[in-house]
């Protein structure tokens, strides 16, 4: 049975949530974002170039939801190369 507590009732987001997550996303795109380094492989930069997201590029504050759409991917990327690490996968198509 689902209570309350399990559909987040009373759960009240405010502006301050909103900018928080754009500070961050600022912060990142700041340390992590170089032009710099766009012909680096494994750069912020350089896959966004790759991807082809260069709106994303233009910075966090004016294209928020380009910038959070690529910044998700990204992760999800880092994530599916450290598994495949982990598990000793050294090919695509399987181990």
């Amino acid at each position: 049975m689902v209570n309350e507590y399990d559909k987040l009732q009373g759960l009240q987001p405010e502006a301050a949530d909103w900018h928080a997550k754009v500070n961050l996303c600022e912060l990142e795109f700041s340390s992590f974002v170089k032009n710099s380094s766009s012909a680096e492989f494994g750069t912020s930069k350089a896959s966004i170039n790759r991807t082809g997201k260069t709106t994303a590029a233009k910075g966090v504050h004016n294209n928020y939801n380009e910038h959070k759409e690529f910044h998700e991917r990204e992760v999800e990327a880092h994530i599916c190369c450290s598994f495949t690490q982990m598990i000793g996968m050294s090919k695509l198509d399987g181990m």
